[in-house]
């Protein structure tokens, strides 16, 4: 900056920062992230679903120790993104395209189960920029006790066309939070219809 001031506000209620000029002289990198994305290959003669390759993957730079699992109780709400791509085979031929979609989880801490569960849901699809019907329940999944509590689910939901099928998992991210929970979750997610003309896959990422 080089006049004036900004004020930065978190929406956590945590203290707020006040930037003036010249008051910053050097940065510091943020050592709690998520990454993830998808990734697509498409041959220029690809003439059907099989000739595709699609990936999916997400990480993060502070998984959370697995130390600390045996410890977390409680509930925990994360919301976040997801995005992937999907194909979609009909009579005319291939479609293959990207999708966005909105995603709640809770995670239940130390129950009955362990460690625990984590199950959610994945709603307001865009797909190539334009709103779809659609619910995908992340269905319940017990919280490992290694790779930083890494879990994995089956994916059922609806379209109001078409059911599908399919697989979900992931794993926490986020140490340090003041209720020792995890502070973010990610992971990737798949799934197919029933009758084969539609897959997808991506991944994912949440915040509490």
């Amino acid at each position: 900056m080089t006049a004036g001031s900004m004020t930065f506000t978190p929406s956590d209620s945590s203290a707020a920062t006040t930037l003036t000029a010249g008051s910053v002289t050097s940065t510091v990198a943020d050592a709690d992230y998520l990454a993830g994305g998808i990734w697509l290959i498409a041959p220029d003669n690809a003439t059907r679903a099989a000739d595709y390759e699609f990936g999916a993957f997400a990480d993060g730079s502070d998984p959370f120790m697995q130390s600390n699992l045996a410890a977390v109780t409680g509930p925990a709400t994360y919301i976040g993104d997801a995005t992937g791509v999907y194909s979609l085979r009909e009579t005319e031929g291939l479609t293959v395209g990207f999708l966005e979609a909105d995603v709640i989880l809770t995670a239940n801490f130390g129950d009955a189960n362990g460690l625990g569960t984590i199950s959610g849901r994945m709603t307001g699809f865009v797909a190539d920029g334009y709103p779809e019907e659609g619910t995908m329940i992340l269905g319940a999944a017990s919280i490992g006790a290694q790779n930083s509590g890494f879990f994995r689910g089956a994916v059922t939901g609806a379209d109001g066309e078409r059911s599908y099928t399919g697989h979900w998992g992931g794993q926490f991210f986020g140490n340090g939070q003041a209720d020792g929970r995890p502070g973010s979750v990610a992971g990737t997610f798949g799934a197919h219809s029933t009758d084969d003309a539609v897959s997808f896959l991506g991944a994912f990422g949440a915040h509490k």
